[in-house]
């Protein structure tokens, strides 16, 4: 049987035979050069675990990371990332380029973005508020999250294109990992393929969004408002452990998983409507009530808070003292 790397070399020859940036390979080529990433393994690349690529770094922010170069010509690139545990390859992009990603052991937490290029019109005005927002700072664009999520190999080759599949991408190795990577065309700063790389932070249109609509609300809308938000944090206090689940949402195909509003989110919404409705609050009895049963809630989810984190101090201290003893 053919080396499985020299198999990888001339399926990238030809998946790759045109070359040009933004010019994404055929489905056909594209599964085919997928089927071949799949099969390969640590063993085929000559790596093992117990390599000093992969070795802990005691007291390292930032643990060195290890590229092994494979093959490189003017069409396509094939080499390996080695990440130590606590490794980080920091967000940046892959502009016009297909690109595989094989994951040959360990397990790494990957998060990707694609950049938003349509704002739908139906958003009317909130839509041109958030187009608005996101050219505010130079060099500032919209992004949505493609995946944030741990990946453990065995897993399969992970494919994204230059508009789609998390073109912009960073990823944590949370144990030892290393990842077998295929792309092409190449970076050029004479075709304008430059690496970028950025740093991501929340979008806080959404709660400009919020606000505005809380702003608008009615006496009767903002009670039945709170009354909604109240009921969550008895449910919060009664069961700790809830909140949004995605993967039973995609395992039992149970959407109503992932329509679960978080505690955070429901706090910031309250947040909202004391923000916006203040004086209504003070001033009109109606709502005492149901802000007393709010703020009773909150208290005691705080204090739950408060004793969980002073149980970790504990066993922190703990095992500090067992480690010095």
């Amino acid at each position: 049987m053919r080396n499985i790397v020299q198999k990888l070399f001339e399926t990238c020859k030809e998946v790759f035979a045109i070359g040009e940036a933004g010019c994404v390979p055929p489905p056909a080529d594209i599964e085919r050069l997928r089927l071949v990433l799949d099969s390969v393994k640590l063993e085929d690349v000559n790596l093992t675990p117990s390599m000093p690529y992969f070795n802990r770094v005691e007291n390292e922010d930032a643990p060195p990371i290890t590229y092994l170069h494979i093959y490189e010509c003017n069409k396509f690139l094939i080499g390996i990332f080695c990440l130590p545990p606590s490794g980080v390859i920091p967000l940046y992009n892959h502009p016009g380029m297909t690109v595989f990603s094989k994951l040959l052991f360990g397990t790494k937490h990957i998060k990707s973005y694609d950049w938003v290029t349509e704002i739908p019109s139906s958003m009317d005005e909130n839509g041109n508020l958030l187009r608005d927002l996101a050219g505010q700072r130079p060099g500032t664009r919209l992004a949505k999250v493609h995946i944030d999520s741990d990946c453990t190999a065995p897993c399969k080759t992970s494919i994204l294109s230059p508009a789609t599949g998390g073109n912009m991408h960073c990823f944590r190795a949370l144990t030892a990992c290393a990842v077998l990577d295929v792309f092409g065309p190449l970076y050029s700063d004479s075709k304008g393929m430059h690496c970028a790389y950025y740093h991501d932070f929340p979008c806080t249109i959404f709660s400009v969004i919020l606000s505005s609509s809380i702003s608008k609300l009615n006496g009767s809308e903002m009670k039945s408002l709170i009354r909604y938000l109240g009921k969550w944090l008895k449910k919060y206090e009664r069961f700790p452990q809830a909140g949004p689940c995605p993967k039973a949402s995609s395992t039992l195909s149970l959407k109503a998983c992932v329509w679960v509003p978080t505690l955070v989110d429901i706090v910031k919404c309250l947040g909202l409507v004391l923000d916006e409705h203040f004086s209504s609050l003070v001033l009109h009895p109606e709502f005492h009530e149901e802000l007393r049963s709010v703020v009773g809630v909150v208290n005691s989810l705080a204090l739950e808070a408060r004793i969980y984190c002073s149980i970790a101090n504990v066993i922190e201290n703990l095992r500090t003292e067992v480690k010095g003893a």
